[in-house]
């Protein structure tokens, strides 16, 4: 039995998906919400008040897992938390609310889970096979491990734009260290940490025995953690540049040239566990107290300590269950191992060792997925484990609760008496706890970090129990003050707006006078205006009618010019006409003289003897010199007839241009 919104009035459908994993929920609720208790009922409830539909969709298998409703509310899926191929791996962002995946249908997908909603920005295909991806602590920048190498994209607002491409060999892991500063790849058996700055390959560790698969750095980046289908995982210190060859070589030079010694100098410099008959799943190691744990394919869970060098526990999985994926919540102090069958297996951290196993270790199977769990993730805040599985689906657990739900567990539950009893006898037995960075001295035990921690739990809660009681209080004086102060503030408010009103009052008599007195000084100065006008349209017509009489005046003597200019145009053709016919007639009659005087020589040069051309010559210059001098005189008259003609129609043309 469970519940299902607290809201809800009833439930009026239930509907299977083809393969039962889902439950299709739909339910009426109240408009106006009227609290759960009244929903819980019928009593007093007015069913024609207005309702509304929802709908909810439920993941069947995690109910079958829920023992008790308050180990894991039931809540609806999350919107589009639903992927169309099976996702293969996942990676979240530290500092923003950003999901990364890969799966075997070859696209990158980033999530953003902000706000509590769920909402897929990028969507992207890629050509080759996807087997990794690492998404950058501030969610700048993607790397994608495929079966051609590794590809580092920028992460863009909608898309991802390539920013570098390492072409060679397959690439199965890829891990962003939690600080940003470093990005670890396994080429084949060999690790490339690469600066995602320059994206310059500083440094190369290995070899692995096989193909690196899994990649893992603890929370502080002290340390990265590294393993292989060969059976071999390794503990990496991240001063890396102690793995170069001419650092090993100075270090073997300062030690023996014997080939035991070289061995001995590099096996300091890092852990090794190795199984070489079975593939290793997934490491990892927190070097608060030393421990490295390692889940293999043959369903083991190696836990060791002492750098990795003796056995502290070994924890065998009931069939069919595999380990796939192991992830560790430090502020939890939760162990999370992801399987095969879609389970969750949480454990409490640290273990206990394998003398006290059988007693106190306990767990608790979160049945989240139908099928294996490819992914493990802390959420930006730490506050749920996020999960991604071979079904296509991205789950969200919220570890706060995980304390609450092993008191509710099945099997041996883990009461408050066997915590105690158990953080003693952990202390008792010596179990090495938190060490120093360089590794080489221990800090305190178990015991006393347990109880230390405990001591500033308690003495936070106490602080903070006294810090809400005053805060309390002062909220209480507060509200006291400031309802004094409303009060106060409402009586001068009234008084203050009764003054608001009268003067209000008396502005707006006094802008409605000053608009009367507007009124009638507009409607005097229209009137003035009107007169003017009348005086400048009367005084306009008189002078108008002034010029019309000079215009007539002027047209009536322009007319009379007009006459007497053509009267003298008459006079001067008339003169001319006579002029000329004088002149021909003059010209005639000198001719006929001429020719007469001519004949006349002619016949006295026949009778006298003298010489015809000697006279002729004469003659005709004595004609000529006459005719020029006639000439002469007719174009002079001519000319100045023409002025007079020229000066007459211009006259005329002026007068009538001053008519116009």
């Amino acid at each position: 039995v469970f519940t299902i919104g607290d809201e809800l009035f009833d439930i009026f459908s239930l509907e299977f998906n083809a393969s039962q994993d889902y439950l299709a929920v739909a339910g009426r609720r109240f408009l106006e919400s009227k609290g759960p208790a009244a929903q819980k009922s019928t009593q007093g409830a007015n069913l024609d008040d207005p309702m509304i539909a929802e709908s909810y969709l439920v993941n069947v298998p995690e109910i079958e897992a829920i023992q008790s409703r308050s180990l894991l509310p039931i809540r609806q899926l999350m919107d589009k938390g639903n992927t169309y191929g099976q996702i293969t791996s996942l990676s979240v962002a530290s500092l923003r609310k950003f999901v990364a995946t890969v799966g075997r249908d070859k696209y990158i997908r980033i999530w953003d889970y902000a706000d509590g909603k769920f909402k897929q920005t990028v969507n992207t295909w890629y050509e080759s096979d996807l087997n990794d991806v690492s998404i950058h602590p501030s969610g700048t920048q993607l790397a994608v491990g495929a079966n051609e190498g590794i590809r580092i994209f920028f992460v863009l607002e909608e898309e991802l734009c390539l920013a570098i491409d390492f072409s060679g060999k397959a690439c199965m892991a890829v891990e962003y260290s939690h600080g940003g500063h470093w990005l670890a790849a396994g080429f084949h058996n060999q690790i490339f940490l690469i600066d995602p700055n320059t994206f310059e390959n500083k440094f190369v560790l290995g070899p692995h025995r096989l193909q690196v698969t899994r990649l893992s750095w603890t929370p502080n980046d002290y340390f990265l953690v590294s393993s292989c289908r060969g059976g071999t995982a390794f503990v990496w210190t991240s001063k890396f540049e102690i793995y170069t060859a001419e650092a090993q070589n100075l270090a073997i030079n300062e030690h023996s040239d014997a080939e035991a010694d070289k061995t001995k100098v590099f096996q300091n410099n890092k852990y090794e566990f190795a199984r070489q008959t079975v593939p290793f799943n997934g490491a990892l190691y927190d070097d608060e107290y030393d421990l490295t744990v390692v889940i293999c394919n043959d369903r083991i869970m190696e836990v060791l300590y002492e750098k990795a060098t003796k056995q502290y526990l070994q924890y065998k999985f009931e069939e069919p269950i595999i380990p796939s994926c192991l992830l560790l919540c430090k502020e939890s102090q939760v162990l999370f191992i992801g399987t095969n069958v879609g389970v969750v297996r949480a454990f409490l951290w640290p273990l206990p060792p394998s003398r006290l196993a059988e007693t106190y270790l306990q767990y608790h199977d979160f049945k989240i997925h139908s099928k294996e769990i490819s992914g493990l993730s802390l959420s930006t805040d730490g506050n749920y484990v996020i999960s991604s599985s071979e079904d296509g689906t991205i789950a969200f657990l919220k570890t706060t609760e995980i304390w609450e739900s092993y008191g509710a567990a099945a099997g041996n539950p883990l009461s408050p008496e066997k915590k105690r009893k158990l953080r003693k006898e952990l202390g008792a037995g010596g179990i090495r706890a938190k060490v120093h960075e360089t590794m080489d001295a221990l800090s305190m035990t178990y015991q006393h970090a347990i109880r230390d921690k405990l001591a500033k739990i308690s003495k936070l809660k106490d602080e903070r129990k006294i810090a809400e009681e005053r805060a309390i209080e002062n909220e209480k004086e507060r509200m006291k003050k400031l309802e004094k102060e409303k009060m106060e503030l409402k009586a001068s408010h009234v008084k203050a707006l009764d003054e608001e009103h009268n003067n209000y009052r008396k502005m707006q008599e006094q802008y409605d006078s000053e608009c009367r007195k507007s009124e009638t000084e507009k409607a005097r100065l229209i009137a003035e205006h009107n007169k003017m006008l009348e005086e400048l349209d009367e005084k306009h017509k008189k002078e108008q009618r002034i010029a019309f009489d000079l215009n007539n005046e002027k047209i009536e003597m322009l007319e009379k010019q007009k006459a007497e200019f053509r009267a003298e145009i008459d006079v001067i053709q008339k003169n001319f006409k006579e002029l000329l016919e004088n002149f021909e007639g003059t010209y005639k009659s000198k001719f006929d003289d001429q020719e007469v005087r001519q004949t006349d020589m002619q016949n006295k040069l026949k009778v006298e003897g003298i010489k015809f051309e000697e006279t002729l010559k004469k003659c005709e210059q004595e004609y000529e010199k006459e005719i020029e001098n006639i000439k002469k005189s007719f174009y002079t008259e001519l000319k100045v007839a023409k002025n007079n003609n020229d000066n007459l129609q211009k006259a005329v043309k002026n007068s009538e241009k001053e008519m116009k």
